[in-house]
């Protein structure tokens, strides 16, 4: 039994070695590759996109012109595998994705989650998860030969972003070798996933690395969003450690149905400020739910960021990278979330080699302290402080329930004892 395990091992490391030897690099219109401009984006339901009319945002994505389209996960919502290439099919042929594709000077990639998938929080035990390996890499056009379509552990991949080699695109698969919920579960992507992630880190070329995750890396605190299990979480922050001196890394990530800037509070751990980019909801955000902000913010504490750095609203991400080749400190990348009105709602520039402790909250509460206590004091703070209307109107509700309740019970007590005297 070990010795097949080690056979098995040996072969991929085998498959790894290949890869390196065939890296992808996806030219821009910058010649020397110095510049590169990125947009990524998730979540798109054709029937979702109808309720704001018949142009979407892939309209205003082509405007920008980009080297690189990217989906971060949910190109389309399948929850039945016998509809799945009709969905896709579908998101293929909105008008303002045909633009897109038709732009020679985009080039479209991309990785699934949960909804591209084919099941809803999916995991390693969805059933169809081969069939939807190929769908899913026929709407993105990937070559008929590509290990994407047989490798062990999902559709993992990465590519250089310009001829310079400098910004590498690790794009991970957190669905097909995911455990399923529950009390065990620990693993988000497999073994053979985490040998090649090991092997993309030692790359000589990149020294900026842009990870994508179908879901959020960061949070471990919002109650009602799927999150990396802390053990992998754990041993993707010991790799990032490891090579902080040859690799600096900026989380990329959608799934949320709206858009936010987050910063690790430890990241100390680290050895650098580590930021994560969300860009969520193509065609819906919930921005558009029946529940208001106030609400939806009791559910988002303010470990990783504040209300000021989310947007709820249709939305995507453009990521302007300006590389220096002769100082790493000076490259910058520039990320810019706008609305679907082509408004830039919100930006930050991060450069990763500049050795800043940039936060973005102030809160003492960090990860070592239990996700609850963080919940229960941010929803504290959010009705009483940062929505007080909303915490007095609370009071005052409480307060009219206690006396209701009081008087109901007075009232009941003094009825049963008159009818106590009359008998």
């Amino acid at each position: 039994m070990k010795l097949k395990k080690m056979q098995k091992l040996i072969l991929i490391l085998f498959f790894n070695l290949l890869l390196r030897q065939c890296q992808q690099i996806i030219s821009t219109k910058d010649e020397a590759g110095n510049h590169i401009k990125f947009v990524f984006a998730s979540c798109f339901a054709f029937d979702r996109q109808q309720k704001h009319g018949p142009v979407s945002l892939f309209h205003n994505i082509t405007k920008h012109n980009p080297d690189v389209f990217a989906w971060i996960g949910d190109a389309a919502y399948v929850y039945n595998f016998t509809q799945a290439q009709q969905l896709f099919d579908s998101t293929k042929n909105d008008p303002g994705y045909q633009k897109l594709l038709q732009n020679v000077q985009t080039k479209i990639i991309g990785i699934w989650d949960d909804h591209d998938y084919g099941v809803n929080d999916g995991d390693r035990l969805h059933k169809y998860k081969e069939e939807m390996r190929d769908i899913f890499l026929n709407f993105l056009k990937e070559p008929k030969d590509s290990i994407r379509r047989t490798q062990q552990d999902g559709i993992y991949t990465s590519y250089y972003l310009g001829q310079s080699k400098q910004v590498k695109l690790v794009m991970l698969d957190v669905r097909y070798s995911r455990d399923p919920y529950g009390k065990e579960a620990a693993e988000m992507l497999g073994e053979a996933q985490w040998i090649w992630l090991d092997k993309e880190f030692q790359d000589e070329n990149a020294n900026i690395i842009l990870l994508t995750s179908g879901i959020q890396v960061l949070p471990d605190d919002r109650l009602v969003t799927e999150y990396w299990y802390c053990q992998s979480r754990q041993r993707l922050f010991d790799l990032f450690k490891k090579y902080k001196d040859k690799k600096r890394v900026v989380i990329l990530s959608g799934d949320v149905h709206f858009a936010e800037i987050l910063s690790e509070p430890d990241s100390i751990q680290i050895g650098y400020t580590l930021f994560e980019i969300t860009s969520s909801g193509i065609s819906h955000s919930l921005g558009y739910s029946k529940y208001p902000n106030f609400f939806i913010n009791t559910f988002l504490p303010n470990t990783y960021n504040e209300k000021k750095h989310r947007l709820f609203d249709l939305n995507y991400a453009v990521a302007d990278i300006q590389i220096d080749l002769t100082n790493k400190n000076n490259t910058k990348i520039n990320f810019t979330i706008y609305d679907k009105h082509e408004n830039p709602k919100l930006s930050t520039i991060i450069q990763p080699w500049e050795n800043k402790n940039e936060q973005l909250t102030k809160t003492f509460l960090n990860r070592s302290n239990h996700y609850i206590i963080r919940f229960a004091l941010h929803a504290f703070r959010n009705y009483f402080f940062d929505y007080s209307y909303i915490g007095a109107l609370l009071i005052v509700l409480i307060i009219i329930i206690i006396k209701t309740v009081k008087y109901l019970i007075n009232y009941i007590f003094k009825t049963s004892c008159q009818k106590l005297k009359t008998n």
